[in-house]
Formats: C-alpha cells, sequence, structure tokens
C-alpha cells in the first residue's frame, strides 16, 4: 500500500472508525505516528486522542512468515552464524563471513571503514538483497558484541548502517539513557528511578556501586545492569540454551459460566502442552497452575473488552511422579489443583499452566518414527521413497518354517516382490549418472577404475563443503519430504558407487551437523539417522567394512533418544509377521 508512506500508521485488531470503542492495542507504528505520540502497546482510543488521522490497518500474519522466511533465507546463505531474535531481527556473527572474503579483517574494530570488503560493505549487501526479494528496508546495527550492536541498531532505522567501533563503545554506550539498554523494562526502571530521572543515562548510572545497585534490583539485575552500562558483553551469537519449562497462559477472553467450561478449556491447555513437549522430546516432573481472579473491588465488566482487568493471582505447584507428558495425566492433576483454590469460575480472569523439572523422553521421538518409517517403507506399503530392505522370497519360507531371519531383511505380505534398495541405486547410476557399478569389487581395485563422469561430483552444484552445507541447511529448513530428502540421499549413493569414502565421512557429519541447528523442522533427526544406516549397509556389502557414518561415539545422546522409536518399528514388524503367517517365535 504505496499510499501509506508518510502518513501515521499503526497495526492493531480496531478499525480505528469513532464507532468503535478503542480498546484494541497498538502491535507496531510508522515513525510519522510516532513522532505524534503514538507507542507500541498503547490503546487505539489514546492514540486516537493524540494523532487524529491515524490509519488503523489489520494484522497479516501470513505476510509476516513469508517475508520473515525470505530474510532468513538471504542471510543464512551467507552465513549460519546467527540468532533469531523475532521474524524480523536477529544476531549475526560476521567473522568468518568478512575473513572469508579478506583474510586480514576482522571484526575487533581495527577494520577501516573504506574497506571494499569490510562491516559496512556486507551489510549493505544484505540489505540491498533485502530490499530486492522483500521491498522491505532493513536496518543494520555493527558492533564488538551483540550489546554494542543491538544499541547501534536504533540508530540506524528506518533504513541505514551503524558501526561503533572498539574504541567509540564506551562513550557511545555513555550516552545512552538506561530504559533503552535490554532487559531493562518499565518495571526494573522505576526501582532504578532514586539514582535519576526519567532521561538518566548510563554515564550518570556509573557513579554507583554495584552494592547501591542491589537495594534497588537485586543481585542478578544489579550484576547485569552494572556491566552493561560500561559496555561490557561476553555472550556469543550462537548460545546453547537448555529448556528448563514449557508453559501455556491465557488472560484474554476467560468467562466461564459453568464447571464444565473450566474443565474444557484445562482439556485444551493440556492438550497443546502435550504437544509442545513432544516437540522438546521431554517430559515433565512438575506442575505449576496459575490463575488470575477478578479482584473485589474491580469492576465486573473491564474497560477493554474480554480483557482482565484488575486480578489477584494465586498459584499452587504440584509433582509429577513418574514424569510424564500425556495430556489426559495433566489435565487430571491441573483440576486437582484448580480444586484446592476455591474461587467461582465467573470470576476467574486468567488461567495458566507451566510444566517444569524436565527430562529427555524416547517416546517423543515415536510420532517422528511413523512418520520418517513411512517415506522409507515399500511403495506397496503407502512409502514415498520405495526404499524397503530386500525381500526373499526363501528366507520367507525358512522363517514359516521356524528358520532364523537373515540379518538387515524385512518381510512383509507382498513377499512375492522384490524390491531391492540397491537394484534401483544401480539403475539409477547406470542410466542417469552413467556410473559403472560393481557391488562387491574388493578395495584393493577400486583405483585402477577409470570413471566416466566427472572428476569431481556436486551436490545441487555446489562443489565446496562449506557451500554444500548451505544447500543441506536450506533443504533441512522445511520438514523432510521425497523432494528433501532425496538429493541428499541419493548424493551418497553417488559417493559410494565412486568409492569416494572420505567425502562420504564429510558430507554425512555435515548432515549431523546441520540436524543439531534450532532453524532445522522437526523429524530431520530421525532421518539422518535413516540415511546413515543405509549408506553404512552399503558400504558394508560392498566393501566389506562398514564406516562410522553416524560419529557414534560424539552423538550418543541422539542415538539413545531415537533407539526407543526403532526398537518399537522393529516389535511391530515382528508382531504383523507373526499376525499376517503364523509364526511363533
Amino acid at each position: 500500500r504505496p499510499e501509506l508512506r508518510g502518513k501515521p500508521v499503526a497495526v492493531t485488531h480496531s478499525s480505528g472508525s469513532k464507532d468503535a470503542t478503542g480498546f484494541s492495542e497498538i502491535a507496531s507504528c510508522s515513525y510519522e505516528a510516532r513522532a505524534r505520540g503514538v507507542k507500541n502497546g498503547s490503546l487505539v482510543r489514546d492514540a486516537l486522542r493524540k494523532c487524529t488521522d491515524l490509519v488503523c490497518v489489520p494484522y497479516q500474519f501470513d505476510d509476516y512468515r513469508l517475508v520473515s522466511k525470505m530474510i532468513y533465507d538471504i542471510v543464512a546463505r551467507h552465513t549460519l552464524e546467527l540468532r533469531a531474535v523475532s521474524c524480523d531481527e536477529m544476531y549475526v556473527d560476521a567473522t568468518s563471513l568478512i575473513r572469508s572474503l579478506d583474510g586480514d579483517s576482522s571484526v575487533d574494530g581495527t577494520i577501516d571503514y573504506r574497506n571494499p570488503l569490510g562491516p559496512v560493505a556486507v551489510a549493505n549487501y544484505l540489505r540491498a538483497e533485502i530490499r530486492d526479494q522483500t521491498g522491505c528496508p532493513a536496518s543494520v546495527g555493527i558492533g564488538p558484541s551483540p550489546l554494542i550492536a543491538r544499541l547501534a541498531t536504533r540508530f540506524a532505522k528506518p533504513d541505514g548502517v551503524k558501526w561503533v567501533q572498539k574504541e567509540e563503545m564506551e562513550q557511545f554506550v555513555g550516552d545512552q539513557r538506561v530504559s533503552d539498554l535490554p532487559g531493562v523494562g518499565y518495571s526494573t526502571f522505576q526501582k532504578l528511578q532514586r539514582f535519576g530521572g526519567e532521561s538518566m543515562k548510563c554515564s550518570e548510572l556509573r557513579q554507583y556501586e554495584e552494592a547501591e545497585l542491589e537495594e534497588a534490583v537485586g543481585k542478578k539485575t544489579a550484576n547485569m545492569i552494572y556491566r552493561m552500562i560500561r559496555g561490557v558483553d561476553e555472550s556469543d551469537v550462537l548460545v546453547e540454551r537448555v529448556r528448563k519449562s514449557v508453559s501455556c497462559d491465557i488472560n484474554y477472553g476467560i468467562r466461564f459460566t459453568k464447571e464444565e467450561e473450566l474443565h474444557q478449556f484445562l482439556a485444551s491447555l493440556a492438550s497443546q502442552l502435550e504437544k509442545k513437549l513432544l516437540q522438546a522430546r521431554m517430559k515433565a516432573g512438575a506442575i505449576t497452575l496459575k490463575v488470575m481472579v477478578r479482584s473485589a473491588d474491580a469492576p465486573v465488566e473491564t474497560a477493554k473488552y474480554l480483557g482482565h482487568g484488575r486480578c489477584d493471582t494465586h498459584t499452587r505447584c504440584g509433582r509429577l511422579d513418574p514424569a510424564c507428558g500425556d495430556a489426559e495425566k495433566l489435565m487430571t492433576e491441573a483440576r486437582k489443583l484448580m480444586k484446592s483454590i476455591k474461587v467461582p469460575v465467573q470470576e476467574l480472569r486468567g488461567i495458566g499452566i507451566q510444566l517444569g523439572r524436565l527430562v529427555p523422553s524416547n517416546s517423543a521421538a515415536r510420532p517422528l518414527a511413523s512418520e520418517i518409517n513411512r517415506f522409507f517403507a515399500p511403495k506397496k506399503a503407502g512409502g514415498e521413497f520405495g526404499l524397503g530392505m530386500m525381500r526373499d522370497k526363501k528366507k520367507l519360507e525358512e522363517k514359516k518354517k521356524g528358520g532364523k531371519r537373515g540379518r538387515g531383511v524385512r518381510y512383509d505380505k507382498w513377499g512375492d516382490e522384490v524390491e531391492d534398495h540397491r537394484r534401483q541405486m544401480k539403475d539409477f547410476m547406470v542410466k542417469e549418472i552413467n556410473i559403472p557399478t560393481r557391488m562387491h569389487m574388493p578395495p584393493s581395485k577400486l583405483q585402477k577404475l577409470e570413471w566416466k563422469t566427472p572428476k569431481r561430483l556436486s551436490f545441487l552444484g555446489e562443489f565446496l563443503m562449506p557451500k554444500i552445507k548451505v544447500k543441506i541447511m536450506e533443504l533441512m529448513i522445511e520438514a523432510p519430504s521425497p523432494s528433501s530428502i532425496g538429493p541428499i540421499l541419493l548424493h551418497g549413493w553417488a559417493l559410494i558407487q565412486r568409492a569416494e569414502l572420505k567425502a562420504l565421512r564429510e558430507f554425512a557429519r555435515a548432515t549431523m551437523l546441520a540436524v543439531e541447528s534450532s532453524c532445522v523442522a522437526d523429524g530431520w533427526m530421525f532421518t539422518v539417522r535413516s540415511m546413515g544406516r543405509e549408506w553404512e549397509a552399503m558400504c558394508g556389502n560392498r566393501f566389506g567394512a562398514i564406516p562410522d557414518l553416524l560419529g557414534r561415539e560424539s552423538r550418543k545422546e541422539m542415538n539413545e533418544v531415537i533407539d526407543g522409536a526403532w526398537k518399537e518399528i522393529e516389535d511391530e514388524d515382528e508382531k504383523e509377521e507373526e499376525k499376517e503367517y503364523g509364526i511363533e517365535k
């Protein structure tokens, strides 16, 4: 909507008309609106008093997701050393990227801003790509630490670059207002008011000792502020956080008239928490119920439609022994805690459930196991790839007679049809890539083969491993599917046929490292494990040796998570065979 450029605009649920109540909150507003006194989080009613010509536009969540993914894809094509903050904000460690462009460069404050390959040039290049592909302006703050970069971004808006070098850092931070520091919200700043006014700067707060700050805001917050006002920030862009809790809180639209409605609501909260635990592959050992109850002196009808208004908060805690992630058990425990609070359901204005004492759960991998196993199942059984392991009629008959089943062989009701994944691979190599296939050639003769293919094998057009890793990440951003699994699986097969085992190991390790990234979709851990086992089995058949492609010694935790899912699949296969063929152990 280019006609709105230069006008005061706000994003909100409200239409902004005179007939509207105006109790909706403003999620975001343009710089023209901010210049007129409109702020994020203010009510539309109050904003219209300050800015009578304010234009209110609705949310466009689908567009936000689309553009956000495009922005992250643009940056990830150049470096994966990034940390997502929100849909439109991220930290990027550009050290490696800049050094790869200019070996003598670094971002510790020693680079000349005129360097054509320096931080400003890289930032402008990324901004140009974002504007070209999304039409959106981007602002970049550059500094020697995440804190300085974030503060610098304020001076880069609405569409520019601000670089604070190391020698400028102390003066730059001293000129910032304390209220602008990340982590210093309204409540914390109110406690610091005794040290200065609304416009108190960091340089003014530096004259106080850490012990004096502790008296106002506590030890932990005081230490954080004491370091920030001096520009000290030793945090890394890539931060590994261990999830300690899972929660779900609703404090808008809570209006119950009877107990049944409350129980249904608790059941829906428990269902959402079960999904979150499955995604986190965790079980919970503790549960906390938080309830907001209308204060005795608060009006029944709130100023904001269906808002919670003035409330008293009550909390109750309980233990889950043994730890669990089942929705029904969570709902039962929540109902017990709710019953202990003893408040009329009509007075409830907010309900939240938090689960703590999280422990890893093997069972959490089972839904992924059943989904990914479908991709690797025979096509006749509904699989996408048709990579079912060889079914041998003779061995099937032996098993019916009580004989042992050969290792690595799966049986099912289509025993007459042989679907050998090695044969599929062999046909693909001969017809599509024109590679001679010698399935059991001794390793001593492999070096004498003259391949008819180019000397180097590319992955999606890339030859260098850093760029191959980026391609792998691009495939893994989406959930596993035939179109994303296929290129990775076939590339491994091709490397085995060319006897490039060193390249195969590097490629397999690259997929393993990609799985550990936070931006990879669920399901890839199980998929990579499955592909690695396929490659290892083929190497064993061809070379008489099995390379450790999965890096089991350094990936024990991953193996433990998935082993439970594999065992369940194998048990199901055994039961299915016994049911189908009447086989007894």
